[in-house]
């Protein structure tokens, strides 16, 4: 065999190895990325009853619709002002079996924390007002079905849960399947006349069988030659974030793109997108792959969004296990253009930071990287 051929097959198992395709999982390979793409209709709404205003923020009580009166899957949410015209939302379980990991108070500063007061509050039977800046900027609640309508100067700039993308899987225990004999299993012979009908869903065992299955990937799940054990449960968040009249949005490193977000969801007019969610989990990737959405070194759950008159901003404070779907607003919508971006994450508490902003950037406080600094702390010198 010549030296130049053992060089081609040398230099070709080379590339084989380092080809990162199928080392790293996608979304269409994680369970909780599946479950929250699947889902077409939010299990959650606001009860009424509860909404109340506490030390400067509302707070209320979301019920699952399928069955409200389950406290285990009730969740408590609050919103509130915290740093100049930023916007937080906090959602967990209200009596949760365990307690929902949430990131520590030395990394997000103490102000990104404590809610400032609101000038105006205006309740109705419907949903809640509530403004701030002499009522410059306002963020509507609605209740039924659940949105905030973030304005400045009467005009929006953001919608949270446009599209009802809100997801919350509320911890729980385990299922148990008693291990029965065969006679667990047999199937019902009482129609005789119509052995088709029998048949028809298949028997009791599969059935059993079926469930057995769909329980167990709840709870652990297998990739390439990695099992993937979630011993709490499937405890996964998720929420869609509109910024209006945006065409371009950025953020949400370390990827191997573009600076602007390409879309990851086709629009009616097509376009260049990814066949995949961008995804945030820290990695050291050898030799990576250039203009995919894939993970890389760091995590950073911030996206902005720019328009002629305004500076937006979301943080989604989360460290878990994201995918990061980016698409046009029009195609989800026959509104007015923009961008939507969906977050769905493993686990954790559901805490975002919706940062308001002028273009004019004119170093007051108002300013969305001053703010964003004011969340996070400042960065350092080396």
């Amino acid at each position: 065999m010549s030296f130049s051929l053992l060089l081609s097959l040398l230099v070709c198992c080379i590339f084989c190895g380092v080809d990162g395709a199928n080392k790293f999982r996608s979304c269409a390979q994680s369970g909780f990325c599946q479950r929250q793409k699947a889902s077409t209709a939010m299990d959650y709404a606001i009860d009424i009853d509860s909404v109340q205003i506490i030390h400067g923020a509302f707070e209320c009580i979301m019920v699952y619709k399928p069955d409200p009166t389950d406290n285990s899957k009730k969740l408590k949410l609050s919103l509130s002002r915290v740093i100049d015209s930023t916007i937080r939302l906090f959602v967990t379980e209200q009596q949760g079996i365990r307690p929902r990991y949430q990131l520590k108070d030395d990394i997000v500063s103490e102000k990104a924390r404590r809610a400032l007061p609101f000038d105006n509050v205006e309740q109705s039977e419907n949903g809640c007002t509530l403004s701030w800046n002499h009522n410059k900027y306002a963020v509507q609640i609605e209740y039924a079905p659940f949105k905030l309508v973030l304005t400045r100067d009467n005009v929006v700039e953001m919608v949270v849960n446009e599209f009802e993308k809100f997801y919350f899987e509320a911890y729980r225990e385990r299922k148990q399947f008693d291990d029965g004999g065969d006679d667990d299993c047999a199937p019902n012979n009482d129609d005789d006349d119509n052995p088709d009908e029998q048949q028809e869903g298949g028997t009791p065992c599969d059935s059993k069988e079926a469930a057995k299955k769909a329980e167990a990937a709840l709870w652990e799940e297998r990739f390439s030659t990695h099992t993937f054990y979630y011993d709490e449960g499937p405890a996964s968040i998720g929420l869609d974030f509109s910024f209006v009249d945006t065409t371009f949005v950025y953020g949400i490193p370390e990827h191997a793109s573009q600076l602007a977000l390409k879309n990851t969801v086709m629009s009616s007019d097509g376009g260049d997108v990814y066949s995949e969610p961008y995804r945030l989990w820290n990695l050291d990737v050898f030799e990576y792959k250039l203009d995919v959405p894939d993970a890389l070194y760091g995590a950073i759950p911030y996206v902005l969004g720019y328009n002629a008159r305004s500076s937006n901003a979301v943080l989604w404070m989360n460290s878990a296990e994201t995918y990061v779907d980016v698409m046009d607003r029009a195609a989800n919508t026959d509104g007015g253009d923009g961008k939507t971006i969906r977050w769905m994450s493993d686990s954790g508490a559901m805490e975002a930071f919706m940062i308001l902003s002028d273009a004019d950037r004119d170093g007051t406080d108002a300013d969305y990287l001053q703010q964003y600094y004011e969340i996070t702390g400042y960065p350092q010198l080396p």
